[in-house]
């Protein structure tokens, strides 16, 4: 065998065009030049060289071992060029590939051993090379006919695969011609062929991947389900995969007897597990997994019973092109199983750096994760950078992830789906190892920069655990739901502009301006809400201070902060509800006896709750006769909007200037309103947990008056019976948004015929929701007496009609100051056009890169690069997972998904189908309505008669609280993360309010 050198073409640009294809990642620790240098390793290779131009630069430093040639013009020359740039020697073979390629070190010692002129590496298989092979990739394929080279052959077109060897001879031939003469490599063995030399082709038989989909690679790497476990049984050491037999449908049908005869002598009486293997089931655009029987406990001393768990598994087969090649793979089933689950070691969504594990370690059972049965699973996610640092995971999920691990660098691949189960005595399971079924291609972001993100984020959070002046409390807690719950309001993923309105309208000084007015301590000097990789969090001790009452003493706030810190720490999944069940922010009846029984493990004395509960009386008078004041400046707002609106400045400042004013006399004002609004739910709480209100009497008062959203129904029937105009309801009506701080999503008025006409259609007849609501001489009499026993001067008939209004005012409030933030981003809009940046462009600029423009300091193209850099940093904040709750810096790299406690409206039950809302347009009517923000931009669904709802943010004092109240509709509001992606795909749904249960049906 002569000895050869080798050249990788790889001049051009990639595929996917942001790194060289030599650099391809192919998994965490291996790129496409490691692969293929492995690749060359039973060849007998004298130098290996790279022919390169497209960032080049970068492989050179990562691979310097190698000879480089530079390709000059390579953005204008074609493969021929770039051929014949590599420094060919005499007297030696040469064997050329495409850097995009990846084959077995098989495939290359087998072609560099055939002896001929020309060894091209084809592939009879191209067209079935992997499942759903695109007509796109198809079409570029370099195909070939072999009947030209007067081969005869089952299949005439092939698909050259970019290996090819030439002989001494041929290389001397090459060195004569001209590039220009020639377009393809195809073009020039056909040329040779002509010429008389010996062309042989080696077929792969589709054991091969190129880089145009990454799924081929997957492909690749992996097989189907028994293949992959076949592969991986000698080698793992850190899991047992059981010893398996596996035969095809059509070996079954000819060899039935032989096989169950196989089958009962190697598993010798254990219990077995007959299990579908399809190809359509491990394909590579769609998992299937699920979608064909497997057949758990089958008695292997029973021939009649293997048979029939073999048909089971046989008939869910019908459906698949690939019946007959498709396998049925039997091990022993296991027992004694103390924890089974899924983990895939990729976001599904993004393909982030994470290890997600699905898991149930309750019912012993090996199929309620991948069955979707199990109803008390656990979801636990680890960023693969620290999965070693995350101590609270635990020794089993340790010793999982220590499996997967050895998993991946076994396969050379790290984006699985791997089925796993770990039984009584502690060992690891492993049934299944699959690519995940989804594309990912976020080439520009590297695992090293989530890593970077996430340390800096640890750095950030020990940062802010320095308190600062006027502030109490000896640790700092962040959620994405407490207060202000920018959760609900933006999203926990926001882009800069909605976030940086946010942060100017509310969260940086209005919301504790108004608690200092209000009576509370003034922490006015810091912002509430911060963010880590992008992702909003509340200052939960920030939060908490602004709670305490200013005439409590700095030492009793102190301890005061620390005692609501621990309550939280010690129930996390209270995290939405601090303000009525961490903190106390009103006073309510019992109150040392309710503080002691919560803080009774806290370092509170008798003294620090006499001093907390007589400021809370002072903040709770103040609140009862201070609303009417506290909103007056609203009044100024609608006056100074038309000022605005009218005046001859131009977009943008308008929309800056009301924003501003909005701040002014607008959030400041509906913060005192949100405030009143707390303190009214409070009370109408309290008054269910006398048992002096009945849950029916609460929910009696609530739908016994409208709020704003009342009046949007009410105007829809007037406008239905001609009593409104189209127009005039489109004025008052059409600023509203799903998303009001998004500029991407549209106003009503940008599509009325959905938000607003959709509503008047179907109220031909006014539909009257208000019900009377008569307070009892005998409950007013208790009611009396509860204030009396509180030291609240204020009867009954006051407090209700101060929770009345104070209801009233906070939707109302809510729906003037949006006006001026709706007005303002749509001239945000109108002002992109005229710079020529559409409005999901503008989204990815804060308020300070406008203010900046509006001053000169920025100019179109400043704001362009700004764009630029803002969307890559967001897409990294949409690959960072993070926890609803942070606690400590490990929360960072690792944490369990807890279920947030929801908020349940009405004690209805009811059983219907589920839709998820999406941006698509969907069903509604009579179904449960699943959504992720209790956005009052979302009030349009409620003309659809919708059967219930269910959000997966919001707290117990949201607008979708509050809404389904008022129309007395059931609903779970803010049920959290776990719980919402548990029944998002569900189709039928049993909401039961009064037990406080969500269960699928189906």
């Amino acid at each position: 065998m002569k000895r050869m050198d080798v050249f990788f073409l790889g001049a051009g640009k990639s595929y996917s065009g942001s790194v060289p294809s030599a650099l391809t990642a192919i998994s965490k620790n291996k790129k496409a030049l490691d692969w293929q240098l492995q690749s060359l390793a039973r060849a007998d290779v004298e130098k290996i060289n790279f022919i390169g131009g497209f960032h080049v630069d970068e492989i050179v430093e990562q691979y310097p071992q190698l000879k480089y040639t530079i390709a000059p013009d390579w953005k204008n020359s074609s493969v021929i060029d770039t051929l014949l740039q590599s420094p060919l020697r005499p007297q030696t073979e040469a064997l050329f590939l495409y850097s995009d390629t990846l084959f077995r070190p098989k495939t290359i010692e087998k072609i560099s051993q055939v002896e001929a002129d020309i060894v091209v590496a084809i592939d009879s298989h191209w067209r079935t090379r992997f499942e759903n092979r695109s007509d796109q990739d198809l079409s570029i394929s370099e195909v070939l006919n072999l009947n030209d080279f007067g081969q005869e052959a089952l299949s005439n077109q092939v698909e050259f695969t970019g290996i090819l060897k030439l002989s001494i001879d041929a290389i001397t031939r090459l060195k004569k011609i001209n590039a220009s003469d020639y377009s393809s490599l195809l073009e020039l063995i056909g040329h040779f062929y002509q010429q008389g030399l010996v062309v042989h082709f080696f077929d792969v038989e589709g054991d091969w991947t190129e880089f145009n989909s990454e799924l081929d690679i997957a492909h690749f790497v992996l097989g189907t389900k028994s293949e992959t476990l076949y592969r991986l049984f000698p080698l793992v050491k850190k899991s047992i995969i059981g010893e398996q037999v596996t035969f095809t449908v059509s070996q079954w049908r000819d060899n039935e007897f032989e096989l169950i005869k196989k089958i009962q002598q190697r598993f010798a009486g254990k219990p077995l597990v007959v299990r579908s293997s399809s190809y359509a089931e491990d394909c590579w655009d769609e998992s299937h997994a699920g979608g064909f029987e497997s057949v758990l406990n089958v008695d292997s001393t029973h021939a009649q019973a293997v048979v029939e768990a073999v048909k089971t598994v046989i008939d869910s087969y019908q459906e698949s092109d690939s019946i007959d090649d498709d396998q049925i793979l039997v091990q022993e089933c296991l027992s004694n199983v103390k924890m089974s689950g899924v983990v895939f070691t990729r976001t599904l969504e993004t393909g982030a750096p994470y290890y997600r594990i699905n898991f149930d370690d309750q019912t012993e059972s090996t199929e309620s994760v991948t069955s979707g049965t199990g109803s008390q699973l656990r979801t636990v996610i680890v960023s693969k950078e620290h999965c070693h640092d995350v101590a609270q995971i635990g020794d089993d999920l340790l010793k999982l992830l220590n499996g997967v691990i050895e998993i991946e660098t076994l396969l050379g691949y790290d984006k699985l789906d791997i089925e796993f189960a770990i039984d009584q005595k502690g060992q690891l399971h492993i049934f299944q190892v699959r690519p995940i079924a989804v594309t990912h291609r976020h080439d520009d972001i590297k695992d090293s920069e989530i890593k970077q993100m996430l340390d800096h984020c640890v750095a950030t959070y020990k940062e802010e655990q320095h308190n600062g002046p006027g502030v109490v409390g000896s640790e700092a807690l962040f959620g994405v739901m407490p207060d202000w719950n920018p959760a609900e309001i933006i999203g926990v993923k926001p882009k800069p502009l909605a976030y940086s309105s946010y942060r100017h309208l509310i969260v940086d000084q209005v919301w504790a301006v108004q608690r200092a007015e209000f009576g509370y301590r003034d922490v006015s000097q810091y912002p509430l809400i911060r963010t880590f990789a992008g992702q909003p969090y509340v200052n939960i001790r920030n939060s908490f201070n602004s709670f305490i009452p200013a005439s409590v003493s700095e030492q009793a706030a102190e301890r005061i902060c620390d005692a609501y810190i621990a309550v939280l720490k010690q129930k996390p999944q209270l995290h939405d509800k601090i303000e009525f069940d961490v903190a106390f922010t009103v006073l309510v009846p019992e109150f040392i006896s309710k503080a002691q029984q919560r803080f009774k493990d806290c370092d509170l004395s008798k003294d620090d709750l006499l001093e907390l509960e007589h400021g809370l009386r002072s903040v709770t008078m103040q609140a009862f006769v201070r609303l009417d004041e506290d909103i007056a400046g609203l009044n100024q707002l609608a006056e100074n909007r038309i000022e605005i609106c009218a005046s001859h400045c131009g977009d943008l400042q308008k929309a800056l200037l009301l924003l501003d004013d909005c701040k002014k006399h607008g959030t400041l004002a509906f913060a005192h309103a949100a405030r009143a609004g707390f303190v009214a739910m409070t009370f109408i709480n309290n008054l269910v947990a006398s048992d002096i209100f009945s849950q029916s009497d609460k929910e009696l008062f609530l739908s016994s008056f409208n709020t704003v959203a009342g009046e949007f129904e009410h105007d829809a029937a007037k406008v239905a019976k001609g009593e409104m105009s189209r127009q005039d309801y489109l004025n008052q009506y059409g600023h509203l948004r799903p998303g009001t701080y998004d500029i991407v999503a549209k106003a009503y008025w940008e599509n009325p015929e959905k938000y607003l006409f959709s509503k008047v259609g179907s109220a031909v007849e006014e539909t009257e929701n208000i019900q009377n609501f008569d307070l009892s001489e005998e409950k007013t009499v208790a009611i009396n007496q509860w204030l009396h026993d509180m030291e609240l001067k204020i009867n009954a008939e006051q407090l209700l009609d101060y929770c009345k209004k104070a209801t009233q005012a906070r939707e109302y409030v809510k729906f003037e100051f949006s006006k001026n933030l709706s007005k303002a981003l749509d001239l945000i809009q109108v002002f992109g056009q005229q710079i020529g940046l559409k409005r999901k462009q503008m989204a990815f600029l804060s308020l300070a890169d406008l203010k900046e423009y509006s001053l000169g300091m920025l100019d179109v193209t400043g704001l362009k690069k700004i764009i630029k850099l803002r969307k890559k940093n967001y897409q990294m904040t949409k690959m960072i997972e993070l926890p609803q709750l942070i606690q400590a810096e490990q929360d960072f790299y690792g944490f369990e998904r807890n279920a947030s406690e929801p908020n349940y409206v009405t004690s209805k039950s009811i059983e219907a189908p589920s839709v998820c809302l999406g941006e698509k347009a969907a069903d509604i009517k009579n179904k449960i309505v699943l959504i992720e923000q209790a956005d009052p931009g979302y009030d349009w669904m409620f003309a659809h008669g919708l059967a219930g709802l269910i959000t997966k943010y919001g707290g117990a004092n949201s607008h979708m609280a509050i809404r389904s109240a008022e129309l007395n509709l059931p609903a779970a509001i803010g049920v959290g993360d776990k719980i919402y992606d548990e029944f998002k795909s569900a189709s039928i749904i049993r909401l039961n309010c009064g037990q406080k249960q969500i269960i699928r049906l189906k």
